[in-house]
């Protein structure tokens, strides 16, 4: 028979701060923000991947980077 496995999905309750220019630093807060992988692949703000600078469960630390034209 076949098995398959439920993923949480995660949910994100703050972004903070709200706005910012190329550099800041982003705190992303929730619950299960690595749904059932290792670690988190990827953070957009926005349209613009940003570079991820530490990450648990619960809290996400990302740098605001520039957008490609």
């Amino acid at each position: 028979s076949l098995q398959w496995t439920y993923s949480t999905k995660g949910l994100v309750s703050s972004v903070v701060p709200e706005s910012g220019q190329i550099g800041t630093r982003v705190e992303l807060r929730g619950s299960a923000l690595r749904g059932s992988g290792a670690s988190v692949s990827q953070v957009l703000l926005g349209q613009t991947a940003a570079t991820i600078v530490s990450e648990t469960d619960t809290l996400v630390v990302v740098t605001a980077a520039r957008a490609n034209a």
